[in-house]
């Protein structure tokens, strides 16, 4: 696709026989925004070429890229164009949406992980109380005893988001927080494999037993474990953006397709409109170069 007198990479998808729904375009609009390739600033092609790209109308291309506009993903400027906002720069409400732009792994979120997780686990184990100790077995009863990956995963969420409500520490929250929606989806990928589950659930037995014990440090051992197990089995998944490793994992297993679609809408929620989130997920190129700051 010719575009400024140049050859266009435009590639996000072949050209399918059947045209993508609304919410299929907004997914394949975002991986052409967020491909490796693509830089804050960047303007994308014009709507007759995105919609003949597409095979879609214009009417439902513009009411896509309206909505990427909502989201702050996008700016539209009459009689210029549309470009790709930098999302590094704005309001840090937006960082679950800068995970789109291919700047946040699976890779990156472990690492974060083991920063405020390890020390979380440490802190719970110093100072839970019952009430704590009784939500965090009530979870581990729903991850060993339900057979559906949703639950399970909304399961495993609420135990970490316990832990880290028992560090009693409002920083520590506050930071896990803002990156929940992000963990949500690692844990939805890891809840439907069964190789990640099998070997990561007796350690969340360890994990409880060394905080009801009071054993800070084996409490924050076992919990580097736990977050270790998905370096250990992801393979190519560690190093790929999160939501391209939620989707592509939603095309190869059609068993979980509608979880893993859903754990993507979560992953891409604004931080303001992510309370309970989790809960939620089951239920549910021609770009022209600027000379901006790179992705990744």
């Amino acid at each position: 696709m010719p575009m400024n007198g140049q050859t266009s990479s435009l590639s996000v998808r072949d050209r399918a026989l059947t045209p993508p729904s609304g919410n299929d375009l907004e997914i394949e609009l975002e991986e052409l925004i967020f491909s490796e390739w693509a830089n804050p600033g960047d303007r994308l092609p014009s709507e007759r070429a995105l919609a003949d790209h597409f095979r879609v109308s214009r009417p439902l291309l513009r009411e896509t890229l309206r909505a990427l506009e909502g989201r702050g993903l996008i700016r539209i400027e009459a009689g210029r164009g549309t470009f790709i906002e930098d999302l590094t720069q704005i309001d840090p409400t937006r960082i679950l949406s800068a995970a789109r732009q291919g700047s946040i792994t699976p890779a990156h979120l472990i690492q974060a992980r083991l920063m405020i997780e390890c020390s979380a686990a440490s802190q719970a184990a110093q100072f839970r109380s019952i009430e704590d100790l009784d939500a965090l077995k009530l979870s581990l009863y729903e991850m060993h005893n339900s057979k559906d990956a949703q639950v399970h995963a909304n399961a495993d969420m609420d135990f970490h988001l316990r832990i880290v409500t028992a560090s009693q520490n409002p920083v520590t929250q506050l930071v896990y927080g803002s990156i929940k929606n992000l963990v949500f989806g690692l844990m939805t990928r890891s809840a439907t494999d069964n190789t990640v589950t099998k070997e990561g659930l007796p350690l969340h037995d360890d994990v409880y037993q060394a905080i009801a014990d009071k054993d800070a440090v084996l409490a924050e051992k076992v919990m580097r474990k736990i977050i270790l197990v998905c370096q250990e089995h992801y393979g190519d998944d560690l190093n790929l953006p999160l939501s391209t490793v939620l989707n592509r994992r939603a095309k190869s297993n059609p068993e979980h397709k509608a979880l893993l679609n859903a754990a993507s809408k979560v992953v891409r929620q604004p931080l303001q409109n992510s309370h309970n989130s989790h809960n939620s997920a089951g239920r549910q190129s021609g770009i022209t170069r600027s000379s901006g700051v790179r992705h990744k």
